[in-house]
């Protein structure tokens, strides 16, 4: 089963856990979804063990899907990450966001979607390979 490492602005306090659903859809499409806010410390002294913990999980990861609506220097560092260790790159974005051209050229595939649901169609429509 391969394992899907979720990145997402951890300042960013989705509407509806988008990132539960994103898990959801994931697992229905039978992968492992690794979704590392669940493991967060935000208490200053734990920083460096949750990026280590991020970077560790992302090794062990085969595809990262990066939520890009929202400029993140996490998630920017995340992406770079997983380009340096040959991971596939999937990015989903908010119809109508701009994304840095130094992050869309990561990207192995992009998907824009209107909404939370419209996003879970289309990843349950178009599947992860």
């Amino acid at each position: 089963m391969k394992k899907v490492f979720v990145a997402a602005p951890f300042t960013e306090n989705f509407e509806n856990d988008f990132l539960l659903k994103i898990e959801s859809v994931l697992k229905q499409l039978n992968f492992d979804p690794i979704v590392p806010h669940k493991f967060v410390v935000d208490d200053g002294d734990g920083v460096k063990e949750s990026v280590a913990r991020d970077f560790d999980l992302l090794d062990k990861s085969d595809i990262l899907l990066a939520e890009v609506s929202k400029p993140s220097h996490g998630v920017g560092m995340e992406i770079m990450y997983a380009h340096q260790k040959g991971k596939k790159i999937i990015f989903v974005k908010k119809k109508g966001t701009r994304v840095s051209s130094m992050a869309i050229m990561h990207a192995h595939e992009i998907i824009e979607y209107e909404n939370q649901d419209d996003l879970e169609k289309k990843l349950l429509k178009i599947g992860i390979e």
